[in-house]
């Protein structure tokens, strides 16, 4: 038993495959309590498994091998970088950084502040980064996405994409500042330097369901929320930050003015915590989708109803991304209002939200999913395997971790 990310929702999951055709109870019983110490209403339900499960592939296998020298920190990026050393991110704004020994282990880490000594010496929370295109082995360029240092009452506009370079990191530049910031842990995720070398980053929702509510401290959603966002990094002069606090909270920035250098590549993406572009130039973008209670705001003109008290359980999905899409988190601001895939008189899959009026069709721009994860696995690390191990059965194969249901990789 464990939470979804969020710590909204209570995940099971069985030490061993459930018998076939066999009907099973799952009860949360009086004395279960949330994350927060409240108790959990009493819930009860069944459900029947169908004919059986897929054999697994035996030769797949991975071995899960301690690392000794990499613990005492909680850590929400690696990626090797050109120097072929690994590098993590922490939540409280360290870097470390290891030598991989042949055997695949790591040796004793250098630790990096710089990012915390740039900030008068506070944490930061480093969602991820990537190394920049041209980096070199010698002076490696890191792309740094970065918030306020708390996962609770979080300030708004305390989002950044910050520089760090040099032999060490030590030399530490801002490149975008006031980027949206939720109330709770969705921020400004990891970055992904794109085949176009544009760098590419969700930001995530203010909210559950597009319209404020009381879990998300009711912080609307701003123009760059719940999105795929595009930074042109020629646009831009680390040290001389873009300001990117949009008009319609009263700052200066419009995404959609002429040679905007931060734009919205696509929108109504909840909250994607990592991307991953394939050999073949495709976005991909898992996404964590939202437990009730929360709203779904209403069109001006009335065409969309507003849904105040959502039911409904998103899945989490993967996205296919492409420029323009909408994935179905509303955001007024933008002029999108319908959640997921409405209630159309026909078709449609898990993303359904029967709440809405029979004939209430998707956004005009709603992409939908490639797959579907099921309830609140948090799929929050995503690659595209590149490597001729197994005789090349995972060869081009997407990988994905999955942090609240299993704490495995699929």
């Amino acid at each position: 038993v464990t939470t979804s990310a969020a710590g909204d929702s209570l995940l099971l999951q069985p030490n061993a495959l459930l018998a076939p055709n066999t009907q099973y109870t799952f009860a949360v019983s009086s004395g279960v309590k949330d994350t927060t110490g409240a108790s959990m209403v009493p819930f009860s339900m069944s459900f029947t498994t169908g004919t059986g499960a897929t054999t697994a592939d035996p030769t797949l296998q991975f071995q899960q091998v301690g690392l000794p020298s990499a613990t005492g920190a909680q850590f929400t990026d690696v990626k090797v970088g050109p120097d072929h050393l690994l590098y993590a991110s922490t939540e409280d704004g360290r870097i470390f950084r290891w030598s991989i020994n042949a055997d695949g282990t790591l040796a004793t880490p250098q630790i990096i502040t710089s990012l915390q000594a740039a900030e008068g010496g506070q944490q930061r929370l480093i969602t991820g980064f990537d190394f920049d295109p041209r980096s070199s082995a010698a002076s490696p360029t890191l792309w740094v996405s970065n918030g306020w240092f708390g996962t609770l009452n979080a300030p708004d506009w305390t989002g950044k994409i910050t520089v760090m370079s040099g032999p060490d990191l030590q030399t530490v530049q801002d490149a975008v500042v006031n980027l949206p910031r939720s109330f709770r842990d969705h921020l400004t995720e990891q970055p992904s330097f794109g085949p176009d070398g544009v760098l590419y980053f969700g930001q995530a929702s203010n909210s559950s369901y597009g319209a404020p509510d009381d879990i998300w401290g009711n912080r609307p959603e701003h123009m760059l929320n719940a999105a795929i966002l595009r930074l042109d990094v020629t646009k831009i002069t680390p040290g001389q930050p873009l300001n990117a606090m949009t008009t319609d909270a009263g700052g200066p920035y419009n995404p959609f003015a002429p040679g905007a250098p931060l734009t919205i590549y696509a929108s109504g993406v909840r909250n994607a915590f990592d991307l991953v572009w394939t050999h073949d130039g495709v976005l991909y973008a898992p996404n964590n989708g939202s437990s009730p209670p929360g709203n779904a705001p209403g069109s001006p003109d009335g065409t969309v109803p507003a849904i105040n008290g959502v039911t409904t359980y998103e899945e989490d999905y993967l996205y296919k991304i492409v420029p323009g899409g909408y994935y179905g988190h509303p955001n007024p601001t933008i002029g999108h209002y319908v959640l997921d895939g409405g209630n159309p008189a026909s078709g449609g899959g898990s993303d359904l939200i029967p709440q809405y009026p029979l004939g209430t069709n998707p956004d005009p721009a709603y992409q939908g999913y490639v797959f579907d994860f099921g309830p609140h696995p948090s799929p929050n690390g995503i690659i595209e395997y590149q490597d001729h191990t197994f005789g090349g059965k995972l060869q081009d194969a997407l990988l994905v971790t999955e942090y609240g249901q299993g704490n495995d990789i699929i």
